[in-house]
Protein backbone atom coordinates (compact mmCIF):
# COMPACT_ATOMS: atom_id res chain seq x y z
CA UNK A 1 0.00 0.00 0.00
CA UNK A 2 1.71 3.44 -1.00
CA UNK A 3 1.77 6.06 1.48
CA UNK A 4 2.74 9.15 1.97
CA UNK A 5 6.32 10.53 2.49
CA UNK A 6 5.88 11.71 6.13
CA UNK A 7 3.51 8.78 7.17
CA UNK A 8 6.42 6.48 6.01
CA UNK A 9 9.28 8.47 7.79
CA UNK A 10 6.73 8.48 11.01
CA UNK A 11 6.16 4.59 10.80
CA UNK A 12 10.04 4.39 10.43
CA UNK A 13 10.45 6.11 13.67
CA UNK A 14 8.08 4.17 16.00
CA UNK A 15 9.94 0.89 14.43
CA UNK A 16 12.95 1.96 15.55
CA UNK A 17 11.45 3.04 18.46
CA UNK A 18 9.98 -0.14 19.01
CA UNK A 19 13.60 -2.14 18.02
CA UNK A 20 15.06 -0.27 20.70
CA UNK A 21 12.42 -1.41 23.72
CA UNK A 22 12.89 -4.68 22.80
CA UNK A 23 16.76 -4.47 23.48
CA UNK A 24 16.55 -2.31 26.41
CA UNK A 25 13.77 -4.51 28.08
CA UNK A 26 14.38 -8.44 26.86
CA UNK A 27 10.86 -10.48 26.87
CA UNK A 28 10.12 -14.09 27.53
CA UNK A 29 7.24 -15.52 26.71
CA UNK A 30 5.60 -12.12 26.57
CA UNK A 31 6.66 -11.41 30.45
CA UNK A 32 10.04 -9.66 31.22
CA UNK A 33 12.98 -12.50 31.98
CA UNK A 34 14.35 -12.24 35.35
CA UNK A 35 14.58 -14.08 38.80
CA UNK A 36 16.71 -17.07 39.86
CA UNK A 37 15.59 -20.74 39.50
CA UNK A 38 16.16 -23.27 42.09
CA UNK A 39 17.61 -26.86 41.42
CA UNK A 40 16.93 -29.54 44.38
CA UNK A 41 20.03 -31.36 45.46
CA UNK A 42 20.22 -35.10 44.45
CA UNK A 43 21.76 -38.49 45.88
CA UNK A 44 19.22 -38.24 49.20
CA UNK A 45 16.39 -40.11 47.90
CA UNK A 46 17.44 -43.90 49.04
CA UNK A 47 19.68 -43.77 52.33
CA UNK A 48 19.80 -46.98 54.26
CA UNK A 49 18.72 -46.98 57.70
CA UNK A 50 22.04 -48.99 58.14
CA UNK A 51 23.80 -45.69 58.65
CA UNK A 52 21.62 -43.96 61.41
CA UNK A 53 23.67 -42.37 63.93
CA UNK A 54 21.62 -43.93 66.77
CA UNK A 55 22.45 -47.46 66.09
CA UNK A 56 24.03 -47.56 63.06
CA UNK A 57 27.21 -47.07 61.57
CA UNK A 58 26.77 -43.79 61.29
CA UNK A 59 28.31 -43.38 57.61
CA UNK A 60 27.00 -40.10 56.22
CA UNK A 61 25.31 -39.73 52.55
CA UNK A 62 26.80 -37.15 49.96
CA UNK A 63 24.49 -34.52 48.08
CA UNK A 64 25.18 -33.16 44.67
CA UNK A 65 23.66 -29.54 44.72
CA UNK A 66 21.57 -27.60 44.87
CA UNK A 67 22.06 -24.86 42.99
CA UNK A 68 20.92 -21.76 41.83
CA UNK A 69 20.76 -20.76 37.88
CA UNK A 70 21.25 -16.60 37.76
CA UNK A 71 20.27 -14.82 34.69
CA UNK A 72 21.37 -11.56 35.49
CA UNK A 73 23.86 -9.38 37.51
CA UNK A 74 22.56 -8.30 41.18
CA UNK A 75 20.55 -11.80 41.74
CA UNK A 76 22.31 -12.51 44.57
CA UNK A 77 24.02 -9.24 46.47
CA UNK A 78 26.81 -8.93 48.77
CA UNK A 79 25.59 -10.07 52.58
CA UNK A 80 22.76 -12.45 51.58
CA UNK A 81 22.84 -15.44 54.05
CA UNK A 82 21.34 -18.16 52.22
CA UNK A 83 20.45 -21.75 55.00
CA UNK A 84 20.03 -24.87 54.39
CA UNK A 85 17.48 -26.38 56.98
CA UNK A 86 16.30 -30.15 57.37
CA UNK A 87 13.49 -31.03 60.25
CA UNK A 88 14.61 -31.77 63.45
CA UNK A 89 14.71 -35.94 64.31
CA UNK A 90 15.12 -37.10 60.88
CA UNK A 91 18.19 -36.05 59.25
CA UNK A 92 21.42 -34.52 60.48
CA UNK A 93 24.42 -32.41 58.32
CA UNK A 94 28.34 -33.91 58.89
CA UNK A 95 30.32 -31.36 60.79
CA UNK A 96 32.70 -30.64 57.89
CA UNK A 97 30.62 -27.44 55.77
CA UNK A 98 29.99 -27.74 52.40
CA UNK A 99 31.50 -25.28 49.66
CA UNK A 100 30.07 -22.77 47.58
CA UNK A 101 31.16 -22.93 43.82
CA UNK A 102 29.98 -20.13 41.20
CA UNK A 103 30.46 -19.56 37.06
CA UNK A 104 28.41 -16.64 38.00
CA UNK A 105 30.95 -13.41 38.05
CA UNK A 106 32.16 -11.89 40.81
CA UNK A 107 30.32 -14.17 43.25
CA UNK A 108 31.71 -15.50 46.24
CA UNK A 109 30.77 -16.26 49.66
CA UNK A 110 31.49 -19.95 52.05
CA UNK A 111 29.57 -21.87 54.71
CA UNK A 112 29.15 -22.75 57.97
CA UNK A 113 27.18 -25.83 59.78
CA UNK A 114 25.74 -23.64 62.34
CA UNK A 115 23.80 -26.55 63.71
CA UNK A 116 23.49 -30.41 63.08
CA UNK A 117 20.28 -29.23 60.53
CA UNK A 118 21.10 -26.34 59.86
CA UNK A 119 23.74 -24.58 56.96
CA UNK A 120 24.24 -21.22 57.28
CA UNK A 121 25.55 -19.51 53.79
CA UNK A 122 27.08 -15.81 53.77
CA UNK A 123 27.46 -14.12 50.34
CA UNK A 124 30.65 -11.57 50.52
CA UNK A 125 30.69 -10.18 46.90
CA UNK A 126 27.59 -10.45 44.63
CA UNK A 127 27.23 -11.31 41.20
CA UNK A 128 28.08 -9.64 38.34
CA UNK A 129 27.11 -11.67 35.47
CA UNK A 130 24.88 -14.86 34.84
CA UNK A 131 25.78 -18.12 35.67
CA UNK A 132 25.13 -20.91 38.34
CA UNK A 133 25.88 -21.34 42.42
CA UNK A 134 25.99 -24.33 43.24
CA UNK A 135 26.58 -26.32 47.11
CA UNK A 136 29.52 -29.13 47.06
CA UNK A 137 29.79 -31.70 49.27
CA UNK A 138 26.71 -31.70 51.78
CA UNK A 139 26.39 -34.84 53.45
CA UNK A 140 23.76 -36.29 55.32
CA UNK A 141 22.86 -39.18 57.42
CA UNK A 142 19.39 -40.60 59.15
CA UNK A 143 19.14 -39.57 63.15
CA UNK A 144 16.99 -43.21 63.99
CA UNK A 145 17.06 -46.69 62.18
CA UNK A 146 13.14 -46.09 61.03
CA UNK A 147 12.34 -45.02 57.70
CA UNK A 148 11.21 -41.34 56.93
CA UNK A 149 11.53 -38.69 54.28
CA UNK A 150 11.72 -35.02 54.65
CA UNK A 151 12.87 -31.91 52.69
CA UNK A 152 15.47 -29.51 53.29
CA UNK A 153 14.30 -26.03 53.29
CA UNK A 154 16.13 -23.22 51.85
CA UNK A 155 15.57 -19.52 52.78
CA UNK A 156 17.66 -16.41 52.16
CA UNK A 157 17.81 -12.54 53.57
CA UNK A 158 17.16 -10.59 51.56
CA UNK A 159 15.04 -12.58 49.96
CA UNK A 160 16.40 -13.62 46.47
CA UNK A 161 14.28 -13.58 43.32
CA UNK A 162 12.29 -16.71 42.35
CA UNK A 163 13.49 -18.49 45.22
CA UNK A 164 10.58 -18.63 48.13
CA UNK A 165 11.58 -19.26 51.71
CA UNK A 166 11.11 -22.27 52.68
CA UNK A 167 11.23 -23.88 48.90
CA UNK A 168 12.15 -27.44 48.90
CA UNK A 169 15.72 -27.54 47.81
CA UNK A 170 16.31 -31.87 48.13
CA UNK A 171 14.39 -34.60 49.35
CA UNK A 172 16.08 -36.80 52.11
CA UNK A 173 14.24 -40.05 51.91
CA UNK A 174 15.28 -43.16 54.55
CA UNK A 175 14.66 -46.82 53.58
CA UNK A 176 15.31 -50.29 54.91
CA UNK A 177 18.97 -51.25 55.63
CA UNK A 178 20.43 -54.72 54.29
CA UNK A 179 18.03 -57.87 54.26
CA UNK A 180 17.81 -60.17 56.97
CA UNK A 181 15.77 -63.15 55.73
CA UNK A 182 13.64 -65.08 58.26
CA UNK A 183 11.24 -68.44 57.65
CA UNK A 184 7.82 -67.25 59.64
CA UNK A 185 6.42 -70.13 57.85
CA UNK A 186 8.45 -73.38 57.86
CA UNK A 187 7.71 -76.24 55.27
CA UNK A 188 6.02 -79.47 55.92
CA UNK A 189 4.44 -82.51 54.35
CA UNK A 190 6.97 -83.12 51.99
CA UNK A 191 7.30 -85.72 49.36
CA UNK A 192 8.99 -86.73 46.19
CA UNK A 193 7.29 -84.57 43.00
CA UNK A 194 4.42 -83.45 45.65
CA UNK A 195 3.94 -79.97 46.96
CA UNK A 196 4.82 -78.79 50.23
CA UNK A 197 2.03 -79.56 52.45
CA UNK A 198 2.40 -76.49 53.73
CA UNK A 199 4.63 -73.70 51.70
CA UNK A 200 7.44 -71.83 52.90
CA UNK A 201 6.87 -68.17 54.17
CA UNK A 202 10.16 -66.00 54.39
CA UNK A 203 10.25 -62.33 55.47
CA UNK A 204 12.69 -59.77 54.37
CA UNK A 205 13.35 -57.50 56.87
CA UNK A 206 16.80 -55.49 57.88
CA UNK A 207 18.52 -55.39 60.99
CA UNK A 208 15.99 -53.13 62.99
CA UNK A 209 13.08 -54.87 61.85
CA UNK A 210 12.28 -52.63 59.04
CA UNK A 211 10.23 -54.78 56.27
CA UNK A 212 11.70 -54.83 52.66
CA UNK A 213 9.81 -54.68 49.55
CA UNK A 214 10.47 -56.01 46.28
CA UNK A 215 13.51 -58.33 47.50
CA UNK A 216 13.81 -61.88 44.74
CA UNK A 217 14.55 -64.79 47.44
CA UNK A 218 16.18 -68.06 45.86
CA UNK A 219 15.25 -71.29 48.10
CA UNK A 220 17.43 -74.14 47.92
CA UNK A 221 17.10 -78.00 49.28
CA UNK A 222 19.72 -79.72 51.52
CA UNK A 223 19.76 -83.50 51.50
CA UNK A 224 21.16 -86.34 53.67
CA UNK A 225 22.01 -89.44 51.89
CA UNK A 226 20.91 -88.60 47.75
CA UNK A 227 20.50 -85.32 45.94
CA UNK A 228 16.94 -83.56 45.20
CA UNK A 229 16.01 -80.61 44.02
CA UNK A 230 13.54 -77.78 44.49
CA UNK A 231 11.29 -76.55 42.21
CA UNK A 232 9.75 -72.93 42.78
CA UNK A 233 8.15 -70.29 41.32
CA UNK A 234 9.86 -67.01 41.89
CA UNK A 235 8.17 -64.56 43.79
CA UNK A 236 9.20 -60.77 44.79
CA UNK A 237 8.21 -60.11 48.46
Amino acid sequence: MNRPTHLRARLAVLMAGGALITALFPMAGGVMADGVSLTPATGGTAISADTNSADGNGHYTTLSGPSLSLTAAGDVTTGTTITLTIPVSTFEYANTAPTLQSTAAGLAGSCVTTTSTVITCTISAGNTGAGTLSWIGIQVRPKAHTPTSTNIAIAASPAISGVSNGMNAGTLTEVAGSPVLTFTQQPTGAAGGQLFGTQPQVTSKDQFGNLRSGDVVALAISYHTAPGTLTCSTASI
